[in-house]
C-alpha cells in the first residue's frame, strides 16, 4: 500500500496553488488498495474525500481535517480502443487524452482540448466547450460505490455540468463513444491548435480554477461579471482577471479567503445590479468535507 502522509500541504495538489494540509494524504495504485485506504480511514473514524487533478477546486485555508485520497497518475492513466469504444482510466489528464486521439486518427474530442485536469473530473463535471460535452460521448463507467462495491457499465445522468451516480464514492474508468475513425491527423492538430489558440486568446494564464461560476441559463458568468466593472478587482493576492471575469487568478500570495472575498462580491455585486443569482462551479473542499457555498 501507498505510504499514508501526515499533514499534507494541499496547495501542491491544485491549480490555484491555494489550500491548508489535510490531516492525511495517500494516492491508491489500484481499486483493492483504494478501498483498503477508505476502509482505513472508516476504522479510524475519519471521513475520506477524493480529488483528481485539483483544476476546479478551492481548498480551504485550514485545510482538511480527514483522509484525502487520489488515484496515483502513473497507476491509473491507461487508454485502450475497443473497436468503437474508447476506455480511459479516471486519471488520464484531458491533454493526453487529445494526444493519443491525435495519434489514433480519432477525432470528435477536440473541444476538450487546453481544459485541465483529467477524465474522471470532465465526466463529473460534465466538461464543455463550443456547444459540446463530454457525456454526449459516454456509454458507462466504472465506479467505487459507497457501499465498497465495484459498479460496472453504468450510464449516469447528465446535465449542464453536472453528472448524477447513485451512490458514487470514486468514478474509476470510462467508456466513450468514438464516431470519427480514421481522421486525418493534420486535420486533428489543426482543430486542436486553433482551440488551444482560442483559449490563450480569451482565456488567463497563470493560477486559476477556471470558470469560478456557472453560466446562469440565457447568460454568460463572464459577461455578468464584466459588465457588473469588477474585471481586474483584487482583493490580497486574488484578482478577477482582467482577461476573462469568470477567472480568478492567483497573483503569487493568495489565500482562500481572499477568493472567498472576491466570489462573494461578484455574487453580492451581480444580485443588485441584474437580480441573477451566480451560483459556483469550481468545488469548495473546507475542513470537514466538500460544501456547498
Amino acid at each position: 500500500m501507498g505510504k499514508i502522509l501526515e499533514r499534507y500541504p494541499v496547495h501542491r495538489l491544485t491549480t490555484l496553488h491555494i489550500g491548508g494540509p489535510a490531516r492525511f494524504f495517500a494516492e491508491a495504485k489500484s481499486a483493492e488498495e483504494l478501498q483498503s485506504l477508505i476502509q482505513q480511514a472508516a476504522r479510524s473514524g475519519i471521513s475520506h474525500c477524493i480529488i483528481g487533478r485539483g483544476s476546479n477546486l478551492l481548498v480551504s485555508d485550514d485545510g482538511y481535517s480527514g483522509m484525502l485520497l487520489r488515484l496515483e497518475p502513473k497507476r491509473w492513466g491507461g487508454i485502450e480502443q475497443v473497436d468503437d469504444r474508447l476506455v480511459v482510466d479516471a486519471s488520464v489528464t484531458l491533454g493526453c487524452f487529445c494526444a493519443f486521439c491525435a495519434r489514433e486518427g480519432i477525432g470528435g474530442f477536440e473541444f476538450l482540448c487546453g481544459i485541465p485536469g483529467s477524465m474522471g473530473g470532465a465526466v463529473l463535471m460534465n466538461a464543455g466547450a463550443h456547444g459540446k460535452n463530454v457525456g454526449d460521448s459516454v456509454e458507462s463507467v466504472r465506479f467505487l460505490h459507497k457501499s465498497g462495491a465495484i459498479i460496472s457499465d453504468v450510464h449516469p445522468q447528465f446535465s449542464y455540468r453536472h453528472c448524477h451516480l447513485d451512490g458514487l464514492d470514486v468514478l474509476l474508468s470510462v467508456v466513450l463513444r468514438v464516431e470519427e475513425f480514421s481522421t486525418p491527423l493534420d486535420e486533428i492538430y489543426r482543430r486542436q491548435r486553433e482551440l488551444r489558440q482560442w483559449r490563450s486568446d480569451h482565456q488567463p494564464g497563470g493560477p486559476s480554477a477556471g470558470s469560478i461560476f456557472r453560466n446562469p441559463s440565457g447568460h454568460s458568468a463572464g459577461k455578468l461579471i464584466d459588465d457588473a466593472g469588477l474585471k481586474g478587482c483584487t482583493i490580497g493576492g486574488a484578482q478577477i482577471s482582467p482577461v476573462h471575469g469568470n477567472f480568478i487568478v492567483n497573483r503569487g500570495n493568495a489565500t482562500c479567503k481572499d477568493v472567498l472575498a472576491l466570489i462573494e462580491l461578484a455574487r453580492e455585486t451581480v444580485r443588485q445590479k441584474f437580480s441573477i443569482e451566480l451560483q459556483l462551479e469550481v468545488h469548495y473542499l473546507g475542513p470537514n468535507g466538500f460544501e456547498i457555498i
